[in-house]
């Protein structure tokens, strides 16, 4: 797979990038996008009963990064939990998860060249992700808080879990990448489509948006250090206690790989959401959030 064919469906519009989606897969009749119906609805209520994120730009070394934050309540006494996002999208595909963590402290930034957060001049591998995640947290003031990555970012929790074990509680991968018999951008591509067919629809138009904004200067090089970094090597060097989750209908992260990911992380248990895909944060936040909550809650 070319360089100039990945910047081409990078910088496709919406309507042509389903398109191509459809007509590069031979579609089961069961399979189905999932209507976004209810999200906006249930955003209302939440905020009528006060669960508000503010957003706000916080200074670290290399630029201001993004991030969007709730305060915990006085009567929940665990530890903040920080969302890392996947490759190309931003942290806004995170909030409904991070909504339905009411009561719990909880951070939602931007890494460094996506979203709304600082472009660095190279864009940084996992290992220079997981740096700056580091300085963020110090930033934010926490010397210690849970971590829930979904995709790509479980391939940075891991990095960070392995160098900065101190500032770690628990850990959640969701969805986690890259399954080693499955290292190539075709193989990824293709089951990243055919996930989408169990996400909701609205998934697809925010993950265009971010990626467009991101650009081919940082998806193209980002693709590659996904695919390189051998994330198998790094799980047995996090202590921390780790949540490894997947839906049933993740086809990037299959249920072989998510076994021997659990296997490889010294202290894991394996969790599947029946129905769920690959980004369980968005489509199906409400059952995530039951997993995490009763997992943040074992001692």
């Amino acid at each position: 797979m070319t360089n100039d064919w990945l910047a081409e469906r990078l910088q496709m519009g919406h309507s042509a990038a389903m398109r191509d989606l459809m007509n590069r897969l031979r579609m089961d009749p069961k399979c189905h996008f999932q209507v976004d119906r209810g999200h906006s609805e249930l955003r209302r209520q939440q905020e009528s009963a006060g669960i508000r994120f503010a957003t706000s730009l916080i200074q670290v070394g290399g630029g201001e990064v993004y991030i969007r934050s709730a305060a915990g309540s006085s009567k929940t006494r665990r530890p903040p939990l920080v969302c890392i996002h996947g490759l190309g999208i931003s942290g806004k595909y995170m909030m409904p998860f991070a909504r339905e963590m009411a009561g719990v402290e909880t951070h939602v930034p931007d890494l460094p060249g996506y979203g709304l957060s600082y472009r660095p001049e190279r864009t940084l591998p996992p290992e220079g992700l997981a740096d700056a995640l580091a300085e963020i947290v110090d930033v934010l003031g926490l010397p210690a808080a849970d971590f829930l990555g979904n995709s790509y970012g479980c391939q940075v929790l891991a990095e960070f879990g392995s160098r900065y074990p101190e500032k770690v509680g628990k850990m959640i991968f969701v969805g986690p990448t890259v399954d080693p018999a499955r290292r190539t951008f075709r193989q990824q591509f293709y089951r990243l489509l055919k996930s989408g067919l169990y996400e909701k629809f609205s998934l697809a138009g925010l993950l265009l948006s971010d990626a467009a904004k991101a650009g081919p200067g940082v998806m193209i090089p980002t693709v590659k250090f996904a695919l390189k970094h051998r994330v198998e090597d790094i799980l047995p060097l996090v202590p921390s206690p780790v949540l490894v989750i997947r839906g049933s209908h993740d086809f990037m992260a299959g249920q072989a790989w998510c076994e021997e990911v659990a296997r490889l992380l010294p202290r894991a248990t394996l969790e599947v959401v029946d129905g769920g895909a690959h980004a369980l944060n968005y489509s199906h936040p409400v059952a995530l959030a039951e997993a995490v909550r009763r997992f943040l809650d074992c001692v």
